[in-house]
Parts: structure tokens; C-alpha cells; sequence
């Protein structure tokens, strides 16, 4: 079986309300940021890789009054906060001592993708990924997944993919992947078992 691993939130910890709370002590800022970094759709711009940091640090301030220096600040403790969740680790490496073949595919900024490929410990049970930064695409678009069909001769319709985000599940699943919303490491793997059975 062909896997197809999300990173943030999946293998790595995403927690964005906890950064907030550690870099903005007062709820009004927090708000500011959620509404002009993390919701906007300059974020998304920051996963294709079309948008820098000092750029999309600029623009938030041009847009809620927050400080340049105070949304780069957030920006730059992103990729630090993407630290490896261990259970998930262990999983992937069951999975690929099972004989399983492992990829991932992820939306990432640049400065995130950069920093977690210096984690050790998981990269070599995983044969290869796409991440969006790289190839200026993101999940949900179809082109993101045809991508990684391509560059390492997959059949989609043969893949199951494990992502947090619903709207990523949902597109997979529209291109006829099996496919798991990921809510923690067990029910991931009692559902892998249950499609590896079936």
C-alpha cells in the first residue's frame, strides 16, 4: 500500500494558538493576527511560495496596524514550533517496516520546510514528497496531487492520504484516493488497518 502522509499536524505539531499566545500577550493582537496572517489568504500565498516573510510581514501591517517587526517575529517562530510528534514517528516507521511505500505531501512555507528537513529521525522512511512552496501549488488544487502522481509514478486510486485538514481529505477523496482526516496517531491506525484489510 501507497501512503501519502500530511507533515503539520500529522507528523509534526502544529499548534497555532499556542504560538499566538506565546508571542502576543493581549487578545486584541491575537485576533489581528489570526484575521490578517494565519486566515488570510497571503498564508496561502506563503505555502505556494510566491510570498516572502518580509513581504507578507509588510502587507499585515499595512492591513491591521500591526507592527512589521511584530508579525515577522510571529512569522520567523513558525518554524521552530514544528516540532516531531513521536507517536507519529513510531507509526511511520511500523508502516514502513511493514513494507508500506511512504510519501508526503504538504502545504509549506519555504522557511518551515527548511528548518523540519533538519529533524532526524523520519525522513529516511519516506521515498519522497512534494511539498507547495516548491512546486507553487497547494492542497486542495488538484494539481498539488497530480504532482506527486507524477514524480514518483503513483496511482492515485492507489494511495491512501492522511491529512488534519477536512478540505485536503475531501479533495483527495474526489480523486478517488482512500483517504483519512487524521484526529490522532490510534484512530489513524486502526483506519490504515482497516483499509490494509480490506
Amino acid at each position: 500500500m501507497d501512503i501519502v502522509f500530511d507533515l503539520g499536524g500529522v507528523i509534526f505539531n502544529w499548534r497555532p494558538e499556542e504560538l499566538l499566545t506565546a508571542c502576543f500577550p493581549d487578545e486584541r493582537s491575537r485576533a489581528l493576527v489570526r484575521r490578517e496572517v494565519l486566515q488570510h489568504s497571503d498564508w496561502r500565498e506563503l505555502d505556494r511560495g510566491t510570498l516572502d516573510y518580509p513581504e507578507a510581514a509588510t502587507r499585515a501591517h499595512e492591513r491591521g496596524g500591526l507592527s512589521v517587526q511584530q508579525v515577522l517575529a510571529f512569522l520567523e517562530s513558525v518554524p521552530p514550533s514544528l516540532t516531531l510528534i513521536g507517536e507519529a514517528v513510531d507509526l511511520v516507521w511500523q508502516l514502513r517496516e511493514q513494507g508500506h511505500r511512504l510519501f508526503y505531501l504538504s502545504n509549506m512555507h519555504a522557511a518551515s520546510i527548511a528548518h523540519i528537513e533538519q529533524a532526524a529521525g523520519v525522513w529516511g522512511a519516506f521515498e519522497g514528497g512534494v511539498v507547495s512552496c516548491r512546486v507553487h501549488s497547494i492542497k486542495p488544487e488538484e494539481a498539488i496531487f497530480r504532482r506527486l502522481e507524477h514524480d514518483f509514478a503513483l496511482s492515485l486510486e492507489r494511495c491512501v492520504f492522511i491529512d488534519d485538514a477536512r478540505e485536503n481529505v475531501e479533495a483527495a477523496r474526489a480523486l478517488k484516493m482512500s483517504a483519512i482526516e487524521f484526529q490522532g496517531v490510534r484512530e489513524c491506525s486502526r483506519e490504515l488497518a482497516e483499509l490494509a484489510g480490506s
